[in-house]
């Protein structure tokens, strides 16, 4: 019979239909929300956005100039065909050479995002409750479990002792909260309002990720701007912005090494002059959200190309801004309108004698710009025609290049701000921890009253001697008032 009994106990357990989920859980948008309340989601969004970090950090990336030419896109792509061999071809369908524009980048950016303000509205509620609308009474077991906790037999009723306490913890520093009721109960916090400073730093990381959001998708970068002097170059991220070297400075150390060097440079927005200024290395130049800053310099050859008519096809400097495969010799590049040639120029070896390209001279070398056969070679010496594939080459002078590294980031103020934010948040949080502890007092056994104090266990390694500093207030309180015995103490 008992068996019986306890098959049909177990059958009608079976049967009870279980608690209802939450209308708000089965809705999708709400599974949506619980997903992004994640915080393994955050931890995994911000493993993979660390691992591209890497992975755009150690993968050359392609500069934004060299992006926006297709021409220069595509001899940049045999370059690096030349360093990843067979897998260049899937790279750059998986958007590696361009890792911090990428769509995929741009996700997982946009998803920590989303994940990040979920979690803060999420916790908006505990938060503002602890700080707004504490808890006041907490039951006897708390008194009786906390990690922190005092007691105290006085002879006063639970409101005189109440008073007196609350005088205490007012030296302390803490505001107090009272409920009353057979006994006296007491909240009391010091720095309430750095609970806030958790949503600072929520904040702060949100207007870091959107700032980079907004910097890959309406800024862009160029690390190889290279402006011959006395030359005007147009950016090519900017075709409304060109530049002017006017002059290029630079001062060396007796030693050898190079003391400073600097760029006076005109900048021109529709041809208009509209700044001029000169910049140094830690010393931009800034103009409508763009930013020059020294970066490099070097040699420019000036060659003249002219066809068999005299008529010039090409005046200009070329900067001798790359480096040879073979060799450490300066080279330089330039495309001849109207003729299917590109010249290579070749400038000696520093710091020895170059047989192969003899000071005072550079090395002309012509492809065929369809094929990028080898069409031609000459050594074009200062001042002196040289005929080849049926034009005539002249090396004019030599002067000087600077390298300027130009960015556009939109989101560089809000980068700004967001460190601010980060930084007071930090202060809030670490520097001046909400630190709460709950007093009851109420009527004794043996007559009079008594008091109790608690603090939980919170990640504050100073919360235990704070604790005792407070509890000492709390003790000359009452003993001010007369209504603590003589000999009688705390009881920990």
């Amino acid at each position: 019979m008992a068996r019986s009994t306890q098959a049909d106990a177990l059958t009608s357990a079976a049967r009870r239909p279980r608690a209802a989920a939450s209308p708000w859980l089965t809705n999708p948008t709400g599974q949506l929300w619980h997903t992004l309340t994640s915080v393994r989601l955050a931890l995994i969004l911000i493993l993979l956005i660390a691992l591209a970090t890497l992975a755009g950090t150690l993968i050359d990336q392609v500069p934004g100039s060299v992006a926006a030419d297709p021409a220069a896109y595509s001899r940049w792509l045999d370059g690096a065909h030349a360093r990843y061999g067979a897998f260049t071809t899937l790279m750059e369908r998986l958007q590696l050479f361009q890792s911090f524009s990428s769509i995929w980048f741009r996700g997982l950016v946009a998803l920590l995002v989303a994940n990040i303000a979920v979690c803060t509205v999420n916790r908006w509620r505990g938060i503002r409750a602890a700080v707004f609308s504490p808890r006041v009474r907490m039951t006897a077991a708390y008194f009786e479990r906390a990690r922190l906790r005092a007691a105290f037999s006085v002879s006063a009723d639970a409101a005189v002792a109440a008073t007196a306490v609350r005088q205490g913890l007012r030296r302390a520093g803490y505001r107090s909260l009272a409920q009353d009721g057979e006994s006296v109960a007491l909240y009391a916090d010091r720095f309430r309002f750095s609970r806030l400073g958790t949503f600072l730093t929520h904040l702060s990381i949100l207007l870091l990720l959107v700032g980079a959001v907004m910097g890959g998708i309406w800024g862009w970068k160029d690390n190889q701007f290279i402006i011959p002097q006395g030359d005007t170059r147009t950016l090519p991220l900017a075709r409304d912005i060109s530049v002017k070297l006017e002059q290029f400075q630079e001062q060396w150390y007796v030693e050898g090494p190079p003391k400073d060097f600097a760029s006076d440079i005109v900048i021109y927005d529709g041809g208009r002059e509209v700044k001029r200024g000169t910049v140094r290395v830690n010393s931009p130049l800034t103009y409508h959200g763009i930013t020059f800053n020294q970066s490099f310099y070097g040699q420019v050859a000036v060659v003249e190309v002219r066809d068999a008519a005299g008529k010039v096809l090409f005046n200009d400097g070329v900067p001798l801004a790359w480096t040879s495969t073979q060799g450490k010799r300066p080279v330089g590049f330039f495309d001849l309108p109207g003729k299917s040639l590109k010249g290579y120029v070749v400038g000696p070896e520093p710091g020895t004698y170059d047989s192969t390209v003899p000071l005072g001279t550079v090395r002309l070398e012509l492809y065929d710009a369809a094929t990028s056969q080898l069409a031609g070679i000459a050594t074009l010496p200062r001042d002196k025609d040289v005929q080849s594939q049926g034009l005539t080459f002249r090396l004019l002078r030599e002067s000087q290049f600077t390298g300027l590294k130009v960015v556009k980031d939109p989101g560089v103020n809000l980068v700004w701000i967001a460190s601010g934010l980060m930084v007071l948040g930090l202060v809030m949080v670490f520097w001046f921890p909400h630190r709460r502890l709950w007093v009851l007092c109420g009527p004794h056994p043996g007559g009079g009253s008594e008091v109790r104090l608690a603090a939980g266990a919170q990640r504050d390694l100073g919360l235990e001697r704070d604790f005792e500093q407070v509890t000492a207030k709390v003790r000359r309180a009452l003993a001010r008032c007369q209504q603590l015995p003589k000999g009688e103490g705390p009881h920990v």
